[in-house]
């Protein structure tokens, strides 16, 4: 039987794709009376797990973004729970792991590293700033490399990750997104400004408060054309620095009335948040990994998107693009949306048909499974 550690102490209390991928893969493998399941979990997910996922629960730990203690502490517990359970594998659902063991592990590429010095974004970063990015970059390349076996979501992003780390193409796969149960299962409410257009237009966007989300074209774009009726909801956490300065500078341009945020919300209330726009807006600079665009799909709302390589892939004909450096492009799309109701109802049915293509998410979870069993195989026929 096969024997998997799955580490889930990457998914802290922010809303994205990361808590929603641990959540998914925990409870569809806790399920799995063919695999030997082991999880070690952030304590912040510990309340969302099912009671099955929860039962096979080894250790509580939070894999730190910095501080030497602190992942001393977290390399200690991983270490000492693999000394005990002996996994055959450990699969990250977000890498890098930030660790070598003997033990394969198959990670999850999720990293915003830009492919070349971008003028642009460089633009709205810090010397400090770049230099910290430059430097993490050069520290996850290390580790990634040292992984058996590499996923994207995407093709560009095993493109994307192959071209800047120099990792065999050989050694990695695309799995594609899904849809947890919680957004699947979820009633689908259609926006109602059609039949009122006197309110403002209300776009969503789901993300954390890092740099390449590009929340700054938000605030570029209300302060150019403060005319345009609409509205913007985020979903910052307020208990991180960035999310901290993002609201400062809200209030500091008086967008308070423009500006909404619903701060951290469980994958199982985003239904509601979606219910409560009128289209998603993604302007992310540098994406590989985010669930959004397939919710915006499944809950009937035109995604307004950076047009990049990523983007394309998930949304494909059904995206409405702008450029994301350009605050005069997406204003013009999003009244493109609020004007032509034909482009609206065409962007909503096309990714309601685009969306069903997708794996669900016990086809990815098997997929994912059959890579370890497939590499285990390999590595055991080889001479």
């Amino acid at each position: 039987m096969l024997r998997v550690l799955l580490d889930c102490s990457s998914a802290s209390q922010e809303t994205g794709g990361n808590v929603q991928l641990c959540l998914s893969m925990a409870n569809i493998a806790a399920k799995d009376d063919s695999i030997d399941l082991i999880i070690v979990a952030n304590p912040l997910l510990i309340p969302m797990l099912s009671s099955a996922a929860n039962d096979k629960v080894v250790a509580t730990c939070a894999r730190p973004g910095s501080g030497l203690i602190s992942y001393l502490r977290w390399l200690k517990t991983l270490l000492n729970k693999i000394k005990q359970y002996r996994p055959d594998f450990i699969l990250v659902p977000y890498g890098p792991l930030y660790a070598i063991f003997s033990t394969p592990t198959l990670q999850g590429f999720a990293e915003p590293w830009l492919p070349k010095a971008d003028g642009r974004y460089r633009a709205i970063c810090s010397v400090y700033e770049l230099f910290k990015s430059y430097a993490r970059k050069k520290i996850q390349i290390f580790f990634y490399r040292t992984s058996e076996l590499i996923w994207a979501e995407t093709k560009s992003g095993v493109d994307y990750f192959c071209e800047i780390s120099g990792y065999p193409k050989s050694r990695t796969s695309v799995f594609t997104n899904t849809l947890p149960a919680a957004i699947s299962n979820a009633p689908i409410k259609e926006s109602t400004w059609r039949s009122n257009e006197q309110r403002p237009f209300k776009l969503l966007y789901v993300a954390a408060p890092y740099k390449h989300k590009n929340h700054k074209i938000i605030l570029d774009l209300l302060l150019m054309f403060p005319d345009l009726n609409i509205e913007f909801y985020i979903t910052i956490p307020t208990n991180t620095s960035g999310g901290r300065n993002l609201i400062s500078e809200i209030k500091k341009n008086k967008l308070t009335n423009k500006i909404f945020n619903y701060d951290f919300v469980k994958p199982s209330n985003l239904s509601e948040i979606y219910a409560n726009c009128d289209a998603v807006f993604m302007p992310s600079v540098a994406e590989v990994f985010s669930a959004t665009y397939l919710e915006g799909m499944h809950f009937n709302r035109p995604v307004i998107a950076a047009d990049l390589p990523f983007a394309r892939e998930v949304l494909g004909d059904a995206g409405v693009y702008f450029d994301p450096w350009s605050p005069e492009s997406a204003a013009f799309h999003i009244s493109a949306c609020m004007s032509d109701g034909a482009l609206y109802a065409e962007s909503v049915r096309r990714g309601s048909l685009r969306v069903s293509s997708f794996d669900s998410p016990y086809d990815k979870y098997h997929k994912l499974k059959c890579a370890m069993k497939s590499y285990l195989k390999d590595r055991a026929i080889r001479p």
